[in-house]
């Protein structure tokens, strides 16, 4: 094999004439901010295998970066690259601009550590050598970057009430607001407080469940959107990245759909929103492969992973919440729906006293019983409201009325009045029942227990049934986990899941004759249900 030959003084002249021009096309390019995003010539990522590649923009990063808002407000599905690209953009700014201060909020400590390590700090050591030197570091410990060329700065944490910030984002909030209201509401107060109205905030996150600040954020930039009404600086913009815009989320192997998957697929297509923005946009059969086999993976958390449509994201349960699969079955056996008072059976009314007579809330779910269907037909729920006023609000619904049930300490007499709750309900015409007294953890299981018999009006208990979903454990920050125990909020979720246990505890098996026939004796119906 023949020996290199080594290049001559003018082939190394000629090299090195090149590089120089060839650097110095880029140096002119640097001004052009697009350019230095989506080109990927500058930034380094890592993609899901693990291989360093140049950080070229996806369809969703793309339609981000297109569309911005000074506040934006994204909710996702999984592994769509948004807190990538956010990340990318926050580095960008920080180089080419001076004195900017940017505050990146994670979920927790352990999440922070890993943007700032894998995310941030990699996109900068990777950076191409010239450019870089033009960007030393000032300082450069956990979870900071300062820039001495320009005093600008990137900063990751679990929250900031500091400083003043040029850019906040905040990523997986819908996390935060679930697991930690608490911290949900130091970065409402504190952190988005740091950030003047002409300044730019970014808040994605996939979605947990029909509660909190991130959940309310979305749903009111979600109206904006559909009025088509014009963003003032202070308005977030609403975007929604399914899973579908992914184009790796299809699978080319001969898989089997499933009946099921199609006529999922069939709604889908039909949806108002899918048909609204997408135009009537067809699946592949790679897609629905892919959805197929990743819902077998995923289970009852696919649609909160990765979600079609903001309803569908919304709808699911959150973690640590109690009732999450209960309510997951009861929709995909479409037993929340229309349900009609029927008049020929009372309305049976299961009481959360919580505050009546007083400030704190009051809950009541109002269900009829027919065989062994349990027809959840209303839920109502309110604070600082009277016994007196109470009892007019169920008057006013007109149903016909059977037994009010209510907790143990219906019984306790008042230091005022001297007279017990159940009492007052009594002479007022109420037909009254006090529950005997049952450990929060069996009440719970009663509820799971009962929950396969219920059907839920969906317009009605549409209130309920979030409250339903949203009562969950308490977070432990320290340990990381949730506790054994429920968390008792300010927002009613526990009330009416207190109201829920006393119904499902109030809930009696029909009596059935010998060979097994369920009857219906007690409303005078003379019917049997076989």
């Amino acid at each position: 094999m023949p020996k290199a030959k080594n290049p001559t003084s003018a082939e190394k002249a000629q090299a090195l004439s090149m590089h120089g021009a060839e650097l110095e096309e880029l140096r002119t390019k640097l001004s052009d901010r697009w350019w230095r995003l989506t080109s990927g010539v500058l930034y380094k990522i890592k993609d899901k295998s693990g291989n360093v590649v140049p950080f070229i923009p996806n369809d969703a990063q793309m339609e981000f970066f297109r569309g911005r808002h000074i506040r934006n407000v994204v909710l996702k599905g999984r592994q769509i690259g948004l807190t990538t690209a956010i990340n990318i953009d926050s580095l960008d700014k920080s180089l080419f601009s001076k004195h900017r201060q940017t505050g990146i909020i994670a979920q927790d400590l352990e999440t922070a550590a890993d943007i700032f390590k894998h995310k941030l700090k990699f996109a900068y050591d990777n950076l191409p050598e010239w450019l870089r030197e033009q960007f030393p570091i000032k300082t450069d410990r956990q979870g900071e970057i300062v820039f001495a060329s320009n005093g600008s700065s990137v900063s990751v944490d679990t929250s900031f009430r500091s400083g003043t910030l040029q850019h906040l984002h905040i990523t997986e909030y819908g996390k935060v607001c679930a697991k930690n209201p608490e911290k949900a509401e130091e970065i409402k107060s504190g952190a988005l407080n740091t950030v003047s109205k002409e300044c730019a905030v970014d808040i994605e996150s996939t979605a947990e469940g029909s509660d909190g600040d991130f959940f309310d954020l979305c749903q009111e930039a979600m109206k904006s959107e559909q009025m088509g009404k014009p963003l003032t600086a202070m308005d977030y913009k609403f975007f929604f990245f399914p899973w579908f815009m992914a184009k790796e989320y299809s699978v080319e192997e001969d898989v089997q759909v499933s009946r099921d998957v199609e006529e999922y697929f069939q709604k889908l297509e039909a949806d108002s929103y899918i048909v609204k923005r997408y135009r009537g946009m067809k699946f592949t059969v790679g897609q629905k492969r892919w959805y197929q086999l990743k819902k077998a993976e995923q289970g009852d958390t696919m649609e909160r992973e990765f979600p079609s449509t903001p309803s569908e994201a919304f709808q699911m349960a959150i973690k640590g919440a109690y009732y999450e699969k209960e309510l997951i079955r009861c929709r995909e056996q479409n037993r929340v729906g229309r349900v009609l008072y029927e008049n020929r059976l009372p309305v049976n009314c299961a009481w959360d006293l919580g505050g009546a007579g007083g400030g704190d809330e009051c809950a009541i779910w109002f269900y009829q019983q027919y065989g062994r269907e349990i027809r959840v037909i209303d839920f109502w729920s309110g604070s600082g409201y009277s016994l007196v006023d109470i009892v007019g609000i169920l008057k006013e619904k007109g149903y016909r009325y059977g037994t009010d049930f209510l907790p143990h300490d219906a019984e306790v007499h008042e230091q005022t009045s001297g007279k017990a709750r159940v009492d007052n309900l009594r002479k007022m015409g109420r037909s009254c029942q006090v529950l005997k007294r049952m450990p929060v953890s069996d009440g719970i299981n009663e509820a799971r227990n009962v929950f396969p018999r219920c059907w839920f009006d969906e317009k009605s208990c549409d209130v309920g049934l979030k409250h339903l979903a949203s009562y969950r454990r308490e977070w432990d920050d320290r340990k990381g986990g949730f506790k054994d125990k429920p968390f008792h909020d300010r927002a009613g979720h526990s009330d009416a899941a207190d109201a829920f246990r006393y119904m499902a505890q109030s809930v009696k098996d029909p009596e059935t004759n010998e060979s097994g026939a369920v009857y219906v004796q007690d409303w005078g119906l003379g019917d049997l249900l076989r």
